[in-house]
């Protein structure tokens, strides 16, 4: 995490882990109850061009630092998350999120907050 996050990167993490509520991997914690912090795990995120998926829904899960850090720091963790993804999301919108993050999308926060508040009442 970035020692300045955007208001909206905050605001997303909430929802995530709100929406989640656990580590959603248990790949390397098992899903132990003794986790105590939780962050977004982006899928897609990476680089200038993830303005378009950086808050949507389907391109984050919450994890565990354990989970976390291997997923984004190992080629074995790399490619379990995207065969984690496409088993999540199914094939369909695995593609369509995919595709969107290769879409230009100009960063917007005033717009991002309203959107990521209207995300949290999609929780049950």
């Amino acid at each position: 995490m970035h020692a300045n996050p955007r208001q909206t990167d905050t605001l997303f993490g909430l929802f995530i882990r709100e929406r989640d509520r656990k580590c959603v991997f248990k790949i390397k914690c098992g899903g132990s109850s003794k986790i105590i912090r939780l962050d977004p795990c982006h899928f897609l995120s990476k680089g200038s061009s993830s303005e378009a998926v950086r808050f949507h829904p389907d391109n984050a899960d919450a994890g565990c630092d354990l989970c976390h850090e291997w997923i984004d720091h190992t080629a074995d963790g790399i490619i379990w998350h995207r065969e984690f993804k496409l088993k999540q999301l199914g094939e369909t919108k695995y593609w369509e999120l995919v595709r969107l993050a290769n879409s230009y999308k100009k960063r917007n926060d005033k717009q991002d907050k309203i959107d990521i508040k209207n995300l949290f009442e999609t929780i049950n």
